[in-house]
């Protein structure tokens, strides 16, 4: 199973995050006989601050997929000096109506003019994690055949400072994921601005 994803482009906008939403199912009858299940649609996941929808994952049911892949350094930002790099971990659920997308963003400032393999080891320094949670319709799911699905949006970011609660940074990452499941691997591509990374290996992909 392969996953490829893109992040495309930068804005600056704050943060966001979640609440939930809830699934309505009605039966009718008239005259004593009962009429066909009427069911509405699932309502929009929402987030009235950054972070509510952290911790919401969606069970993916019959028409739904889950998937997770981490990602190797893209640039974030061009500095004076150096650059700031992030290497997204992406997670990913859907119900077969909704779907919800988290990325973590580790952050790292580095002196050089790309990201390195291993920035522990290289000559950069360690930032604060953004964190960004955007829920469908903001978030465009489209599956490309029944293996994959390619995903588009722009998440606002947050970050958590010292444990504090999540405090929106201003910034805006439009992100575009394609994933595809290939005998159980996952692999992929994932794109900021000019940057483009590889997925990692681990990444994990389960779907109808």
């Amino acid at each position: 199973m392969a996953a490829t994803a893109l992040l495309v482009g930068k804005d600056t906008g704050d943060d966001a995050a979640p609440s939930a939403g809830a699934t309505a199912a009605t039966t009718t009858s008239t005259g004593g006989s009962t009429g066909a299940p009427s069911t509405t649609a699932p309502a929009p996941l929402t987030a009235a601050a950054p972070g509510d929808l952290a911790a919401t994952d969606l069970a993916p049911g019959p028409d739904g997929f889950t998937a997770t892949a981490s990602f190797g350094g893209v640039v974030l930002e061009p500095r004076a000096v150096g650059v700031t790099v992030a290497y997204p971990v992406v997670r990913v659920s859907s119900d077969g109506d909704r779907t919800l997308a988290h990325v973590e963003f580790a952050v790292w400032n580095c002196l050089a003019d790309a990201p390195p393999a291993d920035p522990a080891t290289a000559d950069c320094r360690r930032g604060l994690t953004e964190y960004a949670d955007l829920p469908s319709p903001d978030l465009e799911a489209t599956r490309t055949g029944d293996d994959g699905v390619r995903l588009r949006g722009s998440f606002p970011t947050y970050t958590r400072p010292n444990g504090s609660p999540p405090a929106a940074t201003g910034r805006s990452y439009a992100l575009e994921v394609e994933l595809q499941d290939r005998r159980g691997t996952v692999s992929g591509t994932l794109r900021l601005g000019d940057g483009e990374a590889s997925a990692a290996a681990g990444g994990t992909f389960t779907g109808q």
